[in-house]
């Protein structure tokens, strides 16, 4: 009997280019695992796997700066999931100039919690420890539980800043979390 499943098989990687197909595969699985009764129905017809792999090929092959990092978690050879990671100078609506900020973290629905997650958003800190980044951000849906609990248990909680994002032709509320990463570099995980 193995006692790890399908965990021991576990890996996260640099994403390359050929991975993009299977990122876009599971955003889109995901987006409608979570978002279904969130999001229009038009806003999901809208939405397409191919469009989202170029966008993701796009990141992992030409990177706005080499602090720009772009991860996939595997089960094995498979890749079920990706994240990526941004200097909050890039971004908008970042009040905090020295933060690494996780702009998404995505595993496939039939493979969350597993540890992919968690691997995804260390890999993404600790590779960012170039920049000595002090605080670690990302926006979250407002609504989405699921997401809230892992990255509070991952140690961040909403700051206070909140911005609307458009999906599709669906506007929906977010909320900044941020945490303040120890003098190491690592999350302050909760717990």
């Amino acid at each position: 009997m193995d006692i790890f499943g399908s965990v021991a098989d576990a890996s996260v990687r640099p994403a390359t280019a050929a991975d993009a197909s299977a990122m876009g595969e599971a955003q889109l699985r995901s987006w409608r695992a979570t978002f279904e009764n969130k999001l229009s129905a038009e806003t999901f017809t809208q939405l397409d796997a191919n469009a989202l792999a170029v966008s993701w090929r796009n990141a992992v092959t030409r990177p706005p700066s080499a602090a720009h990092r772009v991860f996939v978690a595997c089960a094995g050879p498979a890749v079920i999931g990706f994240a990526a990671a941004a200097p909050a100078h890039f971004q908008q609506d970042s009040a905090q100039t020295d933060s690494v900020e996780i702009v998404a973290l995505i595993v496939d629905p039939t493979h969350q919690r597993a540890g992919h997650g968690s691997r995804l958003l260390a890999a993404c800190v600790d590779m960012s420890a170039d920049e000595s980044p002090k605080f670690v951000t990302t926006w979250i849906l407002e609504g989405d539980e699921a997401r809230e609990n892992f990255f509070r248990e991952a140690g961040l909680e909403p700051d206070g800043t909140s911005r609307r994002l458009t999906i599709g032709v669906t506007e929906v509320p977010e909320r900044r979390w941020s945490a303040a990463l120890s003098g190491d570099g690592a999350l302050p995980v909760s717990g």
